[in-house]
């Protein structure tokens, strides 16, 4: 696929200029084929070898056009940019078989492709990813300034700092009474731009529509359901009781930056913790205490990651290979863990994970640790999230319970004030349970 080709390459392009091919002149386009454009082009077999030009050595592709490769040789040639094969925006290129070999170019020795231009190519195809450069105007996230990670606990405050990323978007804030009822009187026949759900198969799907404003923003809407009534949003208001049609802002999602010092180093890829429970209403599991079988992995692999990340930003997203638990395992590096293996593009941390490295402290029952603490979005907390009101962040006053990856035995969680439970208290499962916050965790290849 596309994806598996030129993920890297996308990521080094974005600081690259276009190429200007739409306004060179056609003398210097293709050095074997031209095509028109919105014209079509087949090569089942034979050899391009030996041209050149500056855009597209072999073959230089009009917007509107398609080229089909079945089979044939493209070897030897070279350009400026695409030494085999130019992709103007708006080209199609498909290669079902076939080998681009030995082309050079200063950009794309295979393939150039603009943005916008669209290409498939067969895994069996013999090209190489790295001849294949694609430009984007696209820019990966940056890195934001250091915050202090967490709350506080029995008068003693986090001292944790991190550097923060903000990466994808997710229904977030409340927004206020006003604008809920002016949405309200809206929406209606207005095309719906994303789907979000929580919940659960037994107890039923929840669904949040996302539709454009005319401010050019996303808001989500959907039906309250908190967990308790003496909640209030973010803004003061309080929050809407059951089943009552609330409006939320769809906003970027801030994440904290784990290993900083070991991604610059490149000793490792980007690790991202999310700052906020982004929502609540997923439980664990009513049957499992197994991650790989869960509904919270099934439910952050799927409805999460395909709706907070548009296709651009899940390009970036890299799969994590978990090990899972065979048995009592929660004390242990997770990395020795002896199950089976998940690749995940999003996943939850372990017990181990958050009460060593820099969230080392007391994990007992009755003793917080003020860095685990997490407040809960307005969207978690009207999808029967729980929030404790006493404890305070740099978000707002009020923290949660959040899921954490579990082994064979019981099922973990951080508490609200910052504690990680103890399993006699999840014996039994509170897996079932939809009160608790989802924090998610990624890496990202950049």
């Amino acid at each position: 696929s596309l994806k598996s080709l030129v993920a890297e390459e996308r990521a080094s392009g974005s600081d690259a200029s276009d190429s200007g091919a739409s306004t060179a002149d056609k003398s210097k386009k293709g050095g074997a084929i031209y095509l028109e454009p919105y014209s079509t082009y087949t090569m089942n077999g034979g050899t391009i070898s030996g041209s050149s030009n500056v855009y597209g050595g072999a073959i230089f592709i009009s917007t509107g056009a398609t080229f089909t490769m079945n089979g044939g040789t493209i070897s030897g040639c070279s350009a400026e940019y695409g030494g085999g094969i130019y992709v103007s925006s708006g080209a199609t290129l498909t290669i079902k078989a076939g080998t681009i070999t030995g082309c050079t170019a200063e950009q794309g020795p295979a393939i150039y492709i603009e943005e916008g231009g669209i290409v498939n190519i067969d895994p069996s195809a013999n090209i190489s990813k790295n001849d294949i450069y694609q430009y984007t105007s696209w820019q990966p996230p940056e890195v934001g300034p250091e915050e202090t990670m967490g709350g506080s606990y029995d008068g003693t405050a986090s001292t944790v700092k991190l550097k923060t990323m903000y990466f994808g978007s997710y229904p977030q804030t409340y927004v206020g009474d006003a604008m809920n009822s002016t949405l309200e009187g809206w929406y209606s026949g207005q095309p719906v731009k994303r789907t979000y759900t929580t919940g659960n198969k037994t107890k039923g799907y929840l669904t949040w529509n996302a539709y454009e404003y005319t401010d050019g923003e996303l808001y989500a809407r959907g039906s309250s359901l908190p967990f308790s009534s003496g909640y209030t949003y973010k803004g003061g208001t309080t929050i809407k009781p059951t089943e009552t049609y609330v409006w939320f802002k769809v906003e970027p999602i801030k994440w904290y930056i784990l290993n900083y010092d070991a991604w610059k180093s490149k000793s490792e890829n980007i690790e991202l913790l999310s700052k906020l429970a982004l929502t609540g209403n997923i439980r664990f599991s009513s049957y499992s205490t197994v991650w790989k079988d869960s509904e919270l992995q099934q439910w952050l692999n799927g409805d999460f990651y395909e709706n907070a990340f548009d296709d651009k930003e899940r390009e970036i997203i890299m799969l994590t290979a978990n090990l899972n638990s065979k048995g009592d395992e929660a004390y242990k590096d997770p990395s020795q863990w002896t199950g089976d293996i998940t690749k995940d593009w999003i996943y939850c941390k372990t017990y181990y994970d958050m009460g060593n490295g820099i969230f080392a402290g007391n994990t007992n029952v009755g003793n917080g640790h003020a860095s685990r603490q997490c407040s809960p979005s307005d969207f978690a907390i009207s999808n029967c999230c729980y929030m404790e009101t006493k404890y305070t962040t740099n978000y707002r006053a009020g923290t949660c319970d959040w899921w954490l990856r579990t082994d064979a035995y019981y099922i973990y969680y951080v508490r609200a004030r910052g504690v990680i439970n103890d399993p006699a208290e999840s014996s039994g499962g509170p897996g079932n349970n939809c009160y608790m916050g989802v924090r998610p965790a990624l890496h990202l290849g950049i």
